[in-house]
């Protein structure tokens, strides 16, 4: 707690003098309404006038106009008092900011009255303001992280801790703080995203990477990645996490630092189980994604794993899509391919990224965009535009296509829709091909 000022105590007695910018104030100098300045300093020498302006420069009745006259005051206790005083005008804060004694500067950084011009203004300071603009409530996000970094190249630990429980603590704070010699600070935390995990996992400090390895926190990701680490301290941290053994992920090869990563039955169970809360999923997914990332697995692991998640019919659309973003077999694009939660742009995406197995399966699914379709009627392989044209609809003009297909058969397939025009029933009862013309026969015979 603060403690009251002294001018508060009737014991105090002030003595005769003059405060001058050359005595220092302690630190936690501040201004609290409606009450006098505090002082840590017990041999601080104050006259009554000062002592007097001061007071009146922490009022809330103390009309603008009076605390822009105190800004001016030589007494730099009473300037601390103004600048910390909410209700002192905007331009006696900025000459304030200006001012040579670093203490005013900070009590200008605490006001939780400072506009865009003062924080891009004390943002220029550095010594000593950074402590009070980490703790000021006001501070944006650009100006925290700004402050975060010069706190961190310092190793100032109090400065980084109040920016990191600021309001408008960003993701991006976090990043650059997990990339710092301070990193430590946040290997606890629970609401760290996959990046900020990532670099405290391949942070240079080995220290660091021991300290995430124990973290309770960390996520199986991270720790299938640590339990590779050169460093054998992290390893054999890692590889004793209790979230690693649950999750049934054992190393089994190691060879000069590198660890080759298996993962148990109960990760391929719940990969496979449609009962797995999608939290879960989601969970084995980001497992995935790291492993692949970091090399930490063979391939036929990884395999496995992506084509049990793929087939779960639990998966959700944007778990779908982390698969896609991160499968490297055509099984298991196949797999996604099949999958109901691959819908919309994610069944185009995956056109880009399969091959002739996958496009087969994408063109036997009657739910295609028709961006999809039409691409389907122009691949290169024929069995593949043939399954097209067992859709129930297709676009006129990729129905017109088909019935022009290079291929006999696949112009047959079409000849025997019902939903034939009569302008395309005609063309294909006038094909060169007699399978063709044959094919329009029996099926205007049928019907």
């Amino acid at each position: 707690m603060r403690r009251r000022a002294r001018a508060a105590d009737p014991r105090w007695r002030p003595s005769r003098g003059t405060a001058t910018d050359s005595s220092r104030p302690s630190d936690d100098v501040t201004a609290a309404d409606g009450a006098v300045v505090e002082e840590a300093n017990a041999d601080r020498v104050i006259s009554d006038d000062d002592r007097e302006a001061a007071i009146e420069a922490t009022t809330a009745a103390t009309e603008p106009g009076r605390l822009a006259t105190l800004a001016e005051h030589p007494s730099p206790i009473v300037r601390m008092a103004v600048a910390a005083n909410p209700r002192t005008p905007e331009s006696a804060l900025v000459a304030l900011a200006r001012d040579t004694n670093q203490h005013v500067v900070r009590a200008v950084a605490a006001n939780a009255e400072l506009s865009a011009t003062l924080l891009g203004l004390l943002g220029e300071r550095t010594a000593g303001v950074d402590r009070a603009l980490a703790r000021n409530r006001t501070c944006p996000p650009a100006l925290l992280s700004v402050v975060a970094r010069r706190a961190a190249h310092r190793r100032d630990v109090a400065t980084v801790e109040s920016a990191l429980a600021h309001p408008h603590c960003s993701l991006p704070l976090l990043h650059l703080v997990a990339a710092s010699p301070l990193a430590g600070l946040l290997v606890d935390r629970d609401d760290l995203d996959d990046a900020t995990w990532d670099l405290l996992a391949r942070h240079p400090d080995p220290t660091v990477r021991r300290r995430t390895a124990s973290s309770a926190t960390c996520p199986v990701p991270c720790l299938v990645v640590l339990a590779g680490d050169p460093d054998t301290q992290v390893a054999d941290r890692a590889t004793a996490h209790r979230a690693l053994v649950q999750a049934g992920v054992t190393r089994s090869v190691e060879q000069a630092g590198w660890v080759e990563t298996r993962f148990g039955d109960q990760v391929r169970e719940q990969a496979a189980d449609p009962a797995t809360a999608v939290d879960q999923l989601g969970h084995l997914v980001r497992l995935l994604a790291w492993a692949r990332a970091r090399r930490t697995a063979d391939r036929d692991s990884l395999t496995d794993l992506g084509l049990r998640l793929a087939r779960n019919p639990s998966l959700t659309p944007p778990l779908a899509r982390r698969l896609l973003d991160v499968a490297e077999d055509e099984a298991e694009l196949r797999a996604l391919a099949q999958s109901p939660a691959a819908t919309g742009d994610l069944l185009v995406d995956l056109l880009d990224r399969g091959g002739p197995p996958s496009r087969a399966a994408l063109a036997e699914r009657e739910d295609l965009p028709d961006a999809a379709v039409r691409r389907l009627a122009d691949d290169p392989e024929s069995a593949i535009r043939a399954y097209l044209t067992g859709h129930a609809v297709l676009p006129p003009d990729v129905l017109d296509q088909l019935a022009r297909d290079r291929e006999p058969w696949i112009r047959a397939l079409v000849g025997r829709r019902p939903d034939l025009p009569a302008e395309l029933a005609d063309l294909l009862a006038h094909d060169d091909d007699p399978w063709v013309r044959w094919a329009v026969d029996s099926s205007a015979d049928e019907a």
